[in-house]
């Protein structure tokens, strides 16, 4: 493969991977990619701090973006990933995530919530209580799409699903006027959209 910038790595979820430092830094030296995305659920998190550990420590000059999985408060949560105490297990792998900002100025933390019928109506104070809990670089919310077993999680009405997205712009501005870390470069764009008036989904 040639040169290429961003890498962007999908679940499942990809900390199980007890080789992931070593694929991404096969990459860093085959490709010179300079960012790279990992979604997670949050859930083993004594091997994601210690992954990340590593890819920080061996690729000091790479921008890594980690993009936490949280689609609402606690029970919503932990009902739609099946997986009880979700929830407040995130939350404790934030905390220790957040603590990697201080040492690694290329490190960067993302929370993604996906918009489903279920959960809709917690998306926007939860986007409010992660401004005030966390120390985030930025919160992603995507309607759901693609095939999910149960279709009526995406009877969203897009007259909501736009009311959703007003309340949660101020929050994406509020983010984008934080002191500026070292983000990945698709960060300029999204807020040259954010600007224009466009949402991301």
């Amino acid at each position: 493969m040639p040169e290429f910038h961003d890498l962007w790595i999908s679940g499942g979820e990809p900390f199980l991977r007890k080789d992931l430092a070593k694929v991404i830094q096969v990459f860093r030296r085959n490709n010179r990619i300079r960012d790279v995305r990992i979604p997670t659920n949050a859930l083993p998190t004594s091997q994601i701090l210690s992954t990340i550990q590593e890819i920080l420590s061996t690729c000091p000059d790479m921008h890594l973006e980690i993009d936490v999985s949280i689609d609402g408060f606690a029970e919503t949560h932990d009902r739609i990933r099946g997986v009880p105490g979700n929830f407040e297990k995130a939350l404790e792998t934030l905390a220790a995530l957040e603590m990697f900002k201080d040492q690694w100025p290329n490190f960067t933390i993302y929370i993604n919530s996906v918009i489903t019928r279920e959960n809709r109506n917690q998306i926007v104070e939860l986007g409010h209580y992660f401004t005030q809990n966390a120390n985030l670089d930025g919160h992603y919310f995507q309607i759901i799409r693609g095939d999910p077993k149960d279709r009526n999680l995406q009877h969203v009405d897009p007259k909501e699903l736009k009311e959703i997205y007003q309340q949660v712009l101020p929050l994406n501005f509020g983010y984008l006027s934080k002191t500026q870390r070292k983000k990945s470069t698709m960060d300029g764009v999204r807020g040259a959209y954010w600007k224009a008036g466009y949402v991301f989904s």
